[in-house]
């Protein structure tokens, strides 16, 4: 089989997957709550969450306060949000929305890498880009992974047209553009966008010669950002943020880049100008990407009040921001001649290619074995709850509020039964806020020390939740 044939295979391979993680997977537990922030903003005009802040900060219940989006993520809700008025906010609309993206991204990557290169290395780039597990469950998820790469793919695609001199104006207005959005999406604010773009483009104007850092500069630079991101960010240094650091250089540097996309690559001795060029801006947006996911990290563990190796085990997905650097990598590699090809039949590498794939496709196949979740339970109690209906959710503060938003948008999408719901600790006696609430429906995670007394009926679920309902006139 010719290499064009292998790569459209994975193609395929790819998409099938995409479409399979949107049809089985539980939408994610962050698109859950900019979906609250879509829906709420719909209904009244003011984007917020009605049940609390998403961050449990060490407290044993939550306090039922609005919290106001503040004009964040305002370009990932308007997308959001077009799409609900024009299809709906049913589930299935929302996974055809993420499918759709996924699709979008594909067809960005292959029409730009056909330009700057050729079509097979398009063709082989966009089967990589498919077959790749983290876009695969941004996918299913809703996650923001693939319209950013989307959108990084466009951004670094204009900053080559600026140095080719290509229409310049254009180009730089879209990725100018397209970084202000990345900004948006992230919740950052997109005034950013003016002293991270402004560099880069100068020196593809100007044409400046520069090279690539070395790697032990590339590890150090990731240590020293990552310390003043953590502290500017208001926590403390600790050996948890060396651990913090190692993890996100080895889970995300080596696992995430290296092993599922560089093993790829057989020649890397040739260099270019725009080789080199790409090649800076990946190990640069690198150390920012560490830094940021560390700086994450250190804020979750102080927000749960957990050890760190708790915080990256519930946060290991976290790594999944670093696919952004997927088209910029491969870019730097295509550029290094003119007849750079990306082959699998001659490649040296091509056993460890195909053990790389082997281990990506595993992942995928476990990735849509999965339950349902809280989005499960949301279902199956949505058309026994009533309007003015209170929930207590116990469970241990891990991604806790993150599930009451789930089960608000499954249970109450459009904002308008007065469903209320209230988050406790497992280790909480929260017996109290039974009555302070007037709680008619307790749903746990475990079983955890109960305080519910004969007024409360076991409501059977398919899920491993336990749901417990009041009696009517109890």
């Amino acid at each position: 089989m010719d290499d064009k044939k292998i790569w459209f295979s994975i193609l395929v391979v790819g998409i099938f997957f995409h479409a399979a993680a949107a049809l089985v997977m539980p939408l994610g537990l962050d698109a859950y709550v900019h979906l609250n922030y879509v829906t709420d903003g719909i209904d009244d005009g003011s984007p917020s969450l009605d049940w609390g802040e998403i961050r449990t900060n060490g407290a044993e219940y939550s306090t039922p306060e609005e919290v106001s989006a503040d004009d964040k993520w305002m370009v990932w809700h308007a997308i959001i949000g077009l799409w609900i008025a024009v299809f709906g906010n049913t589930l299935a609309s929302l996974h055809m929305l993420s499918l759709v993206i996924f699709l979008l991204t594909l067809t960005t990557v292959y029409w730009c890498t056909s330009r700057i290169t050729n079509t097979n290395n398009a063709l082989a780039l966009t089967a990589i880009c498919a077959i790749y597990s983290p876009l695969i469950r941004a996918t299913g998820r809703l996650y923001q992974e693939n319209i950013i790469l989307l959108l990084a793919t466009l951004i670094i695609f204009g900053l080559l047209q600026i140095k080719w001199k290509k229409r310049p104006t254009l180009w730089a207005s879209i990725a100018f553009f397209s970084l202000m959005a990345i900004m948006s999406i992230k919740g950052l604010n997109p005034a950013f966008a003016i002293i991270l773009f402004t560099p880069p483009a100068i020196i593809a104007i100007k044409e400046f010669e520069i090279k690539p850092i070395g790697v032990s500069f590339v590890l150090l630079s990731c240590i020293i950002l990552s310390a003043t991101f953590t502290i500017l960010r208001g926590e403390e240094l600790s050996i948890d943020t060396a651990y913090f650091i190692f993890n996100a250089l080895f889970i995300g540097g080596f696992i995430y880049l290296f092993m599922a996309t560089l093993i790829f690559i057989s020649n890397m001795r040739q260099r270019s100008k725009d080789s080199d060029y790409l090649v800076l801006l990946t190990q640069l947006c690198f150390i920012g990407l560490i830094a940021y996911i560390v700086m994450l990290l250190e804020v979750e563990k102080s927000s749960l009040q957990a050890t760190a190796v708790v915080t990256a085990e519930q946060f290991s997905y976290i790594f999944r921001y670093l696919s952004v650097l997927i088209v910029p990598m491969w870019w730097s590699y295509f550029l290094r001649s003119k007849d750079h090809t990306l082959t699998v039949n001659d490649n040296p590498s091509r056993f460890a290619m195909a053990f790389a794939l082997l281990i990506m496709v595993s992942l995928n196949v476990s990735m849509l074995n999965t339950t349902g979740g809280m989005e499960a339970v949301g279902k199956e109690i949505a058309d026994e709850v009533e309007t003015g209906d209170n929930i207590l959710y116990v469970s241990e503060p891990y991604h806790a509020m993150h599930r009451l938003y789930t089960l608000q948008i499954t249970v109450d999408p459009d904002h308008d039964r007065q469903v209320r719901g209230y988050w406790a600790d497992s280790e909480y006696n929260w017996s109290g806020l039974i009555e302070e609430h007037e709680i008619t429906w307790v749903i746990f995670t475990d079983e955890w020390d109960s305080y519910l007394d004969d007024d409360w009926t076991s409501f059977e679920t398919n899920t491993d939740y336990l749901v417990f309902h009041k009696k009517s006139g109890a």
